[in-house]
């Protein structure tokens, strides 16, 4: 694997967790450990399915998973498999539990989405009703500055998240 595309894939994770962990913070996900688990485990299978399983032919991402309708389908099925699977090993989720866990899977495909429309190629945001790729600022994906940026960002914010999780700040 080429060092662009774990640099990209790093960048993506740390980000989708970063706004993940608080998402799971205003949510009220308790306790802790759960949030964190399932923070972690949305962004990185969420990210990797738009990725590396169905988002990309060749350099261009498909617009069956990066846009809003792809980003909320896979957010939906997603969710939907991981209450298949806790009611499989009998563990009941409550109706709130999966609202919560609905909203982590659409933070984490949207933040996905909100890095992408910042690269050259953009994304078909508004698939399959109109084919027109939007982009904010065009810059590269595999850009180090941009990535090394986003990825400082990430951290200052889980940094903080973390720090607000022992009542020091927020």
């Amino acid at each position: 694997m080429n060092r662009f595309r774990v640099l990209k894939r790093s960048t993506h994770n740390v980000f989708s967790l970063a706004l993940c962990l608080w998402v799971s913070k205003l949510l009220h996900i308790e306790p802790v450990i759960i949030s964190v688990f399932l923070s972690l485990m949305l962004t990185v299978f969420i990210n990797w399915f738009i990725d590396s399983v169905a988002g990309h032919k060749g350099f261009r991402r498909t617009p069956y998973t990066h846009s809003i309708l792809g980003a909320l389908i896979i957010s939906l099925l997603f969710s939907l498999g991981i209450y298949a699977i806790t009611l499989l090993l009998g563990i009941l989720m409550s109706m709130a539990l999966l609202t919560k866990l609905i909203a982590l899977a659409l933070t984490s495909a949207f933040s996905h989405l909100l890095l992408d429309i910042f690269t050259a190629n953009g994304i078909a945001l508004l698939w399959p009703f109109k084919k027109r790729r939007f982009l904010i600022i065009g810059m590269r994906y595999d850009d180090p500055m941009l990535n090394a940026i986003i990825i400082s960002l990430s951290i200052l914010i889980i940094f903080i998240y973390m720090l607000s999780l022992y009542g020091i700040i927020l």
